[in-house]
């Protein structure tokens, strides 16, 4: 993922945030809309002066709390696994808050843009990790 405006522009930030069932787990700074160069995936209908490739992120959530590429969320609301124990459903939403400093917008890509050949990624496991 990545910041967006009409086209591209390198710097042009945006502060993102992930909730699951409307809690947040982590907002974050994207530092570009990135272009300049093809992404690796990109059909070649896609122009080149639009956005071309983002950051590939990931969000984990465990018995220990959220983590964000690795690194554990530092706020005293980031939940944990427990916070979702008993949902019947999951619902991960993507977005810019209103009051965010950068409000950049966001670019996903899927499997045949930018530069990781993946969709979006859920994944649940229950239990003990084998």
């Amino acid at each position: 993922m990545c910041s967006e405006i009409i086209n591209y522009r390198i710097g042009w930030k945006s502060n993102i945030t992930l909730w699951l069932n409307g809690r947040e787990l982590v907002t974050f700074t994207s530092p570009s809309d990135f272009g300049g160069r093809r992404g690796r995936l990109n059909p070649d209908w896609w122009d080149d002066t639009s956005t071309q490739y983002g950051e590939l992120k990931q969000v984990t959530v465990t018995e220990e709390g959220c983590f964000f590429c690795g690194e554990r969320v530092m706020s005293a609301h980031a939940p944990t696994v427990r916070d979702f124990q008993g949902a019947r459903t999951l619902i991960l939403r993507i977005g810019n808050k209103p009051d965010a400093q950068y409000k950049g917008g966001f670019n996903l890509f899927g499997r045949s843009f930018g530069d990781h050949p993946q969709d979006i990624h859920v994944e649940i496991q229950y239990g003990d990790k084998a």
